[in-house]
């Protein structure tokens, strides 16, 4: 079926059976709810009609559930037979669970199921109704669960929401679900008192319609994050046992930052470099590690020096040594993408540089990871608000 004819078919947002929905090619793929008629295609259900790609389907409310090969269903064990369980899940006959339709079983070491037990799976054959539990998350469901029945439709409804439902009742309790096409929802939480209003809660959900529910989910995603219902969770020792760790973890980079400091020998043992003045040396960003020993400064070294009345240091070459012999010795710099030296950032009156003026030598770098410093500088907002949020992080976060 082509883009054109695609385009041909009316995408009305619910129909009535009878209604003449387009006109049938030979790649049109139908699914359920639709048949054809002289080449037309005929709506046989009540329902929302719903097109992907080459697929046309009609979405409608059904009382029994149809088996549909690839559908992850939610059934109870009703029966032992040869070869395995027979399952009930809401259709016209049971459905076959062979046993060695779970991961890692084998004819003599068979997986322990019990009639009565839940089961969570995907089927695999519709003509004889069979459905398997290979795969991440299907198998036997935990004990001390609740199911719910709802029509097929209502749980596709589910399936469609889960993650704004998941998020919602998740910021409140913790709890497990699987839901099947087929209508059966298994839900397990703490306490039953908390069953039972996950289950109140789910049923409601169905009355909002999908739009309501759509700008719930943005909604929920932009301003779901709430510190409080966190701190409400905690008792007083959680509480105090985060500030603590809030606490270790700033004594811990504080303890880092003056170790380096001694072990280095200077103030500021990690700069960055905050202009182009140095490139191709060293460009704007990179991040520069210092050490600043008693060792002559020499020419081609590059240091990091501060002047009176500036705040932020420098960070250029040593062009000129003048050195006396006593040691005592005054130097000029320059930025190796500078034209001139260094003396018109110098302090007035002030033409070279002496040892007490260096804060450090360069010894190595990391590129460009001192851009989130240099943005920290320009908006300095943004540095108390990072630091905030890290803050309430690491005082919330329990793990």
């Amino acid at each position: 079926m082509s883009i054109k004819e695609e385009e041909q078919f009316d995408q009305k947002g619910f129909i009535l059976p009878g209604d003449e929905v387009g006109r049938a090619t030979n790649s049109s793929k139908l699914g359920p709810g639709l048949g054809v008629r002289k080449m037309v295609l005929i709506s046989q259900r009540c329902g929302c009609l719903k097109q992907r790609g080459k697929w046309l389907w009609l979405d409608y409310l059904e009382k029994r559930y149809v088996p549909k090969v690839g559908d992850q269903v939610v059934g109870q064990v009703t029966h032992k037979i040869a070869d395995g369980w027979r399952v009930e899940m809401g259709c016209a006959a049971l459905v076959s669970l062979p046993y060695m339709s779970f991961e890692n079983a084998t004819k003599r070491f068979r997986p322990n199921v019990r009639i009565g037990d839940l089961v969570y799976g995907k089927i695999v054959q519709t003509i004889e109704a069979e459905m398997s539990c290979i795969g991440p998350g299907y198998g036997v469901l935990p004990s001390g669960g609740s199911i719910l029945r709802f029509a097929p439709g209502d749980a596709r409804r589910l399936l469609l929401h889960r993650n704004v439902i998941a998020e919602t009742i998740g910021k409140k309790f913790a709890f497990e679900i699987a839901c099947g096409v087929n209508g059966w929802v298994f839900i397990k939480a703490t306490e039953h008192k908390e069953m039972i209003i996950i289950a109140n809660a789910i049923q409601r959900g169905l009355l909002v319609a999908n739009d309501q529910m759509a700008k719930m989910n943005f909604l929920y995603r932009l301003l779901g994050f709430s510190m409080f219902d966190e701190v409400k969770r905690m008792n007083l020792r959680q509480v105090i046992f985060q500030v603590l760790n809030c606490a270790m973890i700033v004594s811990s980079a504080l303890m880092i930052w003056k170790g380096l400091i001694v072990i280095t020998g200077s103030e500021s043992p990690i700069v960055v470099v905050l202009s182009g003045s140095m490139e191709p040396a060293f460009y704007r960003g990179d991040l520069l590690f210092l050490t600043n020993f008693d060792d002559p400064v020499r020419i081609g070294d590059i240091t990091v020096f501060k002047v009176d009345k500036r705040e932020i240091p420098i960070v250029h070459r040593v062009i000129k040594v003048h050195e006396k012999a006593d040691g005592y010795s005054k130097f000029l710099t320059k930025g190796d993408n500078n034209a001139v030296d260094d003396r018109g950032l110098y302090a007035p009156g002030q033409h070279w540089l002496e040892r007490k003026d260096v804060i450090g030598r360069a010894r190595g770098c990391v590129p460009y990871i001192g851009m989130v410093t240099i943005l920290m500088n320009d908006y300095p907002m943004l540095k108390y608000v990072l630091l905030t949020v890290l803050g309430i992080f690491v005082v919330i976060h329990r793990e």
